[in-house]
Order: structure tokens, then C-alpha cells, then sequence
């Protein structure tokens, strides 16, 4: 009996591929989330720290209008940049989601392909366990029915 082969091979291995790209993908998006997560948070400790500044200008008895100014557009600034980044997150996020279902798409296209692959391995091993039976018990027959003739 000729050796097993999967007749959908090249299909498995072209669904493994899409599966490993759409797992780089999703490292992509999911490494673009804490970049830009990191990025909020040093502007919020940023805006912290330009808040605490305000506070103590603004205690001072010789307050100068102008740096109080300049502080509070700092400020601005960094609440909107802060705002933008979490747009952006909230952007990426939907797209990490998207590619984890694309994924979870891909994974189960190959195990599908995998349990077809399986089903069918242990379909021809059965065949070819019942095959090399056949062919003992024909072997130990013909054994059995050439001791007989000599027996006699």
C-alpha cells in the first residue's frame, strides 16, 4: 500500500501561512496600542506636573500674567494632543479587533483542514492495518494448508 498522502496539503500549508500573517498583524496593532498607550500616559504625567506648576505660579504674590498664560496654552496643547492619542487608540483598537477575529478566522480554517487531515490518516492506517491482517492471515493459511498436505 502506497504511503499516506493529505490531498489538500498545499491548501493546509497556504492557510498556516495566512494564519502566521495574520498573527504578525495582529502583534502589529496590539504593539501600536501600548505605544500609543505609553504615549497618553507621559502626557497625562506631563499634565499633571503643568497643573501642579499652575497651582504655585498661581500662589504667587508677584503673580506675572504672561507665564501664567504660557502655562495654561502648555496645558491646552497637552490636553489636546492627549485627546488625538486617544482617537488614535480608540481607531487602533477597532483594527486589533478586526485583525483578532480575521485570526481566530484563519485558525479555524486550518484546524478544520487539520481534522479532515487527521479523519482521513487514520482512515488509510485502518486500511493498511486491515490490508497487512489480510495478508497475514493469507500467509498463515497457505502456512497452515501446505503443514496439512505434508502431513498427510
Amino acid at each position: 500500500m502506497r504511503p499516506y498522502t493529505f490531498e489538500l496539503q498545499t491548501l493546509l500549508e497556504l492557510r498556516r501561512n495566512s494564519r502566521v500573517e495574520r498573527q504578525r498583524q495582529l502583534a502589529e496593532a496590539l504593539h501600536a496600542e501600548e505605544v500609543l498607550r505609553q504615549q497618553i500616559s507621559e502626557l497625562q504625567r506631563e499634565l499633571m506636573e503643568q497643573q501642579s506648576h499652575l497651582r504655585i505660579v498661581g500662589q504667587q504674590t508677584d503673580l506675572d500674567v504672561n507665564k501664567l498664560l504660557d502655562v495654561q496654552r502648555y496645558e491646552l496643547v497637552l490636553r489636546s494632543q492627549v485627546g488625538g492619542l486617544k482617537e488614535k487608540l480608540e481607531k487602533v483598537q477597532e483594527e486589533t479587533e478586526r485583525r483578532r477575529l480575521a485570526l481566530v478566522a484563519a485558525d479555524g480554517s486550518v484546524r478544520s483542514l487539520e481534522r479532515i487531515d487527521d479523519k482521513r490518516r487514520g482512515e488509510h492506517r485502518q486500511r493498511a492495518n486491515r490490508k497487512q491482517q489480510v495478508e497475514l492471515d493469507d500467509l498463515s493459511s497457505g502456512t497452515f494448508a501446505r503443514a496439512n498436505v505434508f502431513n498427510r
